[in-house]
């Protein structure tokens, strides 16, 4: 229990030590995941006025080694029940670069807060939730959300894609797209379509996904090139791995770094 960790000073202490040495002994901790939930709930306790307690940030030392550890601890029913979410907005503040393998279980453990089959749960949790959809959109190029159908894309470092329909919070498809990390995604204004790009394969794709009822039903895994409908092999000069993807409303697909046009195409 949270006792054990002694007086409050003691506490802060133990948990800025405990951080500094967590990488060298984590694997001598015999019950890391009643660790990680003590932090968690220390943490909602001691952050105060958007001041970080030395239990966020023994927390997110943890969570920055051992992402999957953490995700699936604050996907679970304890920590939905706790409304642990918002500590998966932290850890893309603190260090967004060790969620870039585990894009698919931190949408998913999103979700979670999101199931419509838990209405109490979702309407105590969808401000918080949202918060953190909203962070991922904007630290992650490999996630484009399309408001209107509520469509969430989502690609992987193995080169596959999920789209995720977030008002029923379930996958909806799943594309194999490319052989290499997916480096960007976008929607088309119409929601009905999709572009990936691979910086490594140097490599655009569109992608037709439709949105009838029979294809949300139906909808699961496709081979690699059955929906795509176009590719475009990039100019090396112009690919760089911090790049993002832009579909206009006049159906201009452009690739960009820091907002530099570095390539603009037709959509199909």
């Amino acid at each position: 229990t949270q006792s054990t960790w002694g007086p409050p000073a003691q506490q802060a202490l133990g948990a800025e030590l405990f951080a500094m040495g967590f990488a060298v002994w984590q694997n001598d901790i015999e019950d890391i995941e009643d660790l990680v939930t003590q932090l968690l709930s220390l943490s909602r306790k001691n952050d105060v006025n958007e001041k970080v307690s030395p239990f966020t940030r023994c927390l997110m030392t943890i969570a920055s080694v051992r992402p999957p550890l953490f995700l699936n601890l604050i996907g679970s029913d304890e920590g939905i029940r706790a409304g642990n979410i918002r500590a998966a907005t932290m850890l893309m503040r603190w260090d967004s670069n060790v969620l870039l393998p585990h894009l698919i279980l931190l949408t998913e453990t999103v979700l979670k807060y999101l199931n419509p089959h838990t209405p109490e749960i979702r309407n105590r949790s969808v401000g918080d939730a949202t918060e953190t959809l909203k962070e991922m959109i904007f630290r992650f190029p490999q996630i484009s959300f399309h408001t209107t159908s509520q469509k969430l894309a989502c690609g992987t470092v193995s080169g596959g894609m999920v789209i995720f329909d977030v008002r029923h919070a379930t996958r909806w498809m799943e594309l194999l797209s490319h052989a290499e990390a997916i480096t960007a995604i976008a929607f088309s204004p119409s929601g009905d379509q999709v572009v990936s790009f691979c910086e490594k394969e140097r490599m655009l794709r569109f992608w037709n996904i439709g949105s009838s009822i029979l294809q949300m039903i139906t909808s699961r895994r496709f081979s690699s090139r059955s929906h795509c409908v176009k590719e475009i092999e990039i100019p090396i000069d112009v690919c760089n791995e911090g790049s993002r993807l832009d579909w206009s409303e006049n159906q201009r697909v452009a690739l960009l770094y820091r907002s530099r046009v570095l390539f603009q195409v037709g959509a199909p």
